[in-house]
C-alpha cells in the first residue's frame, strides 16, 4: 500500500510541476514584450498586423490569456488535462481579482477594465498556488 501511496504523490507532484510550466510559458508569452503588446483581449492570438491567427500558429505574436495557454500546452507537447488544470487555477485568481466576479477566464480577460499588469498579477498568482 505504502508503494501506491507513494506512486501516486510522486504522479501528483508531478503533474503540479507541468501546471506551473504551463502557466509559466504563457506568462512569458504574454511578457514577451514588457509594455503589453504581446497580449491582446479579443481575440486568442494576433500576428505582427494585430490580425486574428490561431495561438498555434507561428505567426502568431501576441495573446490572450486562454490562446497564450493553448500555445503554451501546444508548445510543451501536454496534453489537455494540465491545461484544463492550469485554467482552474488562473480562473480562481483572475475571475475574482480586485473584487470581479468574471465566470470564465475570456470575460475577465476581455473586460474593459481589465489591465496587462492585472493579467499578469494574476498568471503571477496562478503560478505561485499550482506550485502548493
Amino acid at each position: 500500500m505504502d508503494n501506491i501511496n507513494k506512486a501516486m504523490r510522486n504522479q501528483k507532484r508531478s503533474e503540479q510541476r507541468k501546471v506551473v510550466r504551463l502557466l509559466t510559458k504563457a506568462r512569458d508569452l504574454i511578457t514577451k514584450d514588457p509594455s503589453g503588446r504581446s497580449w491582446t483581449k479579443g481575440e486568442d492570438a494576433r500576428d505582427a498586423r494585430r490580425q486574428p491567427v490561431e495561438p498555434t500558429d507561428p505567426k502568431a505574436k501576441c495573446f490572450c490569456s486562454v490562446g497564450a495557454m493553448e500555445r503554451a500546452r501546444h508548445d510543451l507537447g501536454y496534453d489537455y488535462d494540465i491545461k484544463y488544470r492550469a485554467s482552474q487555477r488562473l480562473e480562481a485568481v483572475m475571475c475574482h481579482q480586485d473584487g470581479n466576479k468574471f465566470e470564465l477566464i475570456p470575460d475577465a480577460n476581455d473586460h474593459p477594465r481589465t489591465t496587462f499588469p492585472q493579467v499578469v498579477m494574476s498568471f503571477d498568482l496562478a503560478i505561485v498556488g499550482a506550485g502548493k
